[in-house]
């Protein structure tokens, strides 16, 4: 008895499968269709994940850590980091930059001004270019009024190698910058007749950022001691 009623389950099962056999398809395509798209969902946020992971080692180099301030401290400082921290394992030294996130860039031509805003400035010496992992770098390094900018700044701005450029430097203010008392000419400097002497393809630490981003920064190099004299911070960073 119980073979036989297995037996009738089964052909009622086919029976079934036979008549709906129009509804059973388009659940197993859809099926079929929802396992394709969550694959490939979870395939291009691997992919995504990657590439984002990719992109920031590259632009920082071999730079592991960095400390921000929201003022300038003594170079010193850092060189005594430097000797302190030489013993730990891992650590190949500390490198003074003076780092200026959203600048503004100016090329003038005739009668048209061509800026370019949130710009990246780093103002260094060759230290910062030995923490490069991969990519180019300056086939010598910006002296006085001289810059080095990536490949989107160039575009951005128009610009080619030996054009001239401005560049608006904030200056440190202990007041608010919406005091009556803050002037704006007091808390910009400008840094004129600046000349472009190299353009550096968007990879390596000639991208550098610190925003996790796809898109690809803006950035200049300048030398440190003439940004340390523009910003009337001798000596600091």
């Amino acid at each position: 008895m119980k073979s036989a009623a297995a037996l009738n389950e089964r052909i009622f099962a086919w029976q079934g499968l036979r008549y709906h056999w129009r509804v059973n398809l388009a659940v197993l395509l859809g099926v079929i269709a929802s396992t394709a798209v969550l694959t490939g969902a979870l395939i291009v946020g691997d992919s995504v994940k990657h590439s984002l992971e990719r992109l920031t080692l590259e632009r920082l180099g071999l730079i592991s850590e960095l400390l921000l301030a929201d003022h300038f401290f003594p170079v010193a400082t850092v060189e005594r980091w430097d000797l302190n921290a030489k013993p730990v394992a891992g650590f190949s030294g500390a490198v003074p930059v003076i780092l200026l996130p959203q600048i503004t860039l100016e090329r003038r031509h005739d009668d048209t001004i061509q800026r370019a805003g949130q710009v990246t400035l780093i103002g260094s010496d060759a230290s910062f270019w030995d923490a490069q992992r991969q990519g180019p770098r300056p086939s010598r390094l910006p002296q006085g009024r001289e810059v080095v900018i990536n490949q989107p700044l160039a575009d951005e701005l128009g610009v080619r190698i030996g054009d001239r450029i401005v560049i608006r430097l904030p200056k440190e203010s202990r007041i608010a910058g919406d005091n009556v008392m803050a002037e704006r000419e007091g808390r910009v400097a400008t840094l004129a007749d600046v000349t472009v002497i190299e353009i550096l393809p968007a990879a390596g630490l000639a991208r550098f950022s610190l925003q996790s981003t796809q898109t690809l920064p803006r950035t200049a190099f300048t030398d440190l001691t003439t940004l340390q004299a523009e910003l009337e911070q001798p000596s600091r960073v």
